[in-house]
């Protein structure tokens, strides 16, 4: 991936969309986050959003089910 001009780094928090072929879309901090893609063959979109977790240690009556 080295030289590839057309990539596109998806941070924490953050969502890219594309509609070029060529373009390479990561998200290289996905640790304990949440990594969604999706992609519309008719419409030839692509996309990728980083969601970040809550830690239940912040506030643990919110983790409580």
């Amino acid at each position: 991936m080295i030289g590839v001009e057309n990539k596109s780094l998806v941070g924490i928090g953050e969502m890219v969309i594309s509609d070029d072929p060529s373009a390479i879309i990561c998200a290289p901090h996905l640790g304990s986050c949440l990594g969604i893609t999706a992609y519309d063959p008719i419409r030839k979109y692509g996309g990728v959003i980083h969601c970040l977790l809550p830690n239940s240690k912040s506030d643990p009556s919110k983790a409580q089910a």
